[in-house]
């Protein structure tokens, strides 16, 4: 159904980590691992008659043929190739928060990263960046719920979502594993302007926000290439001009028109929060094939992406 049923958190070594999930009622669940550095996904089957809360229990760690030399520590020096005006792109962990930065070494120095919380109800954690003057989401928006935890309405139907004239979000293809987690969800413009989607202390951008963006980036025309992530493991080939030197990772989630799934691979599209007229507002869009990010008015019955600003 897509909820949330439980989740654990610890500390782990190399090797393989033994778990228990308890408790589970009878039905086919998704079970997610992730660590800062990978992400595994499988469905698991429970024949269950449970109506106890449902746990997950560490079990142990068996080494094996892990051997202890190969072990990191804090103090592990990371040696790699790099050539002179490369840029780096640092993702930092601290717990549930995560922070993008990017920089073209000239000498030695200390990068600090300065954790900012962005989460929302369901309990999704997004990694940030500052570009500029402005941090944004440096991952597209998948909450469930707004800000007070009311549910927005899941619309699946083709047709009810064409009649909708009221709030309601969508998975790609209404697939909310994989496609969800990789790159958001998809939200009309009735649920963008209650004002109560993003985490608390960010909040919605406006055109002139996202032209603030673009024109720190040097213009509309080279800008989307330095927001695109690079190589085509979500884009579709030949990703033209992706550099991602921002660290934004700007991913094509597709569209939803007229109730029909579009784009995905192909387009990457974002709502603002400001007017073109009595039925349509701004929003910018990305593609495959260049590196640009243009604007367009979009319909409010339209499915876009999203990415908060920080207040």
């Amino acid at each position: 159904m897509g909820g949330l049923i439980t989740k654990q958190s610890t500390s782990i070594q190399q090797g393989t980590e033994r778990f228990e999930i308890r408790n589970l009622n009878s039905g086919v669940y998704t079970v997610i691992a992730r660590s800062s550095d990978w992400k595994y996904t499988a469905k698991l089957i429970s024949l269950g008659n449970n109506f106890g809360n449902t746990t997950i229990k560490y079990q142990s760690n068996d080494y094996g043929s892990v051997p202890k030399s190969t072990l990191k520590s804090t103090n592990n020096l990371v040696k790699m190739q790099y050539n002179n005006g490369e840029r780096i792109l640092f993702k930092g962990f601290s717990s549930n928060y995560a922070r993008v930065l990017t920089l073209v070494p000239t000498q030695r120095q200390i990068v600090d990263f300065n954790f900012i919380p962005c989460f929302d109800f369901d309990g999704h954690y997004y990694a940030v960046v500052t570009i500029g003057t402005q941090t944004w989401m440096a991952e597209n928006l998948k909450t469930t719920r707004y800000i007070d935890g009311i549910g927005i309405p899941l619309v699946t139907d083709l047709t009810a979502w064409v009649n909708l004239s009221t709030p309601a979000y969508c998975w790609y293809d209404n697939n909310q594993f994989p496609d969800g987690n990789t790159y958001g969800a998809l939200y009309n413009w009735f649920t963008v302007k209650t004002g109560s989607l993003c985490p608390i202390g960010w909040h919605m951008p406006t055109d002139i926000e996202w032209t603030t963006l673009t024109d720190y980036l040097a213009g509309s025309g080279v800008a989307g290439g330095k927001l695109k992530e690079t190589g085509t493991a979500h884009w579709t080939a030949p990703n033209n001009g992706a550099t991602n030197e921002t660290g934004f990772t700007a991913l094509p989630g597709g569209s939803r028109f007229n109730g029909v799934f579009d784009d995905i691979g192909v387009y990457g599209r974002w709502w603002s929060i400001s007017l073109y007229n009595t039925n349509t507002s701004w929003g910018r869009y990305i593609q495959y094939s260049g590196n640009s990010i243009l604007s367009s008015n979009y319909g409010w019955k339209s499915g876009f992406s999203v990415r908060c600003v920080r207040d």
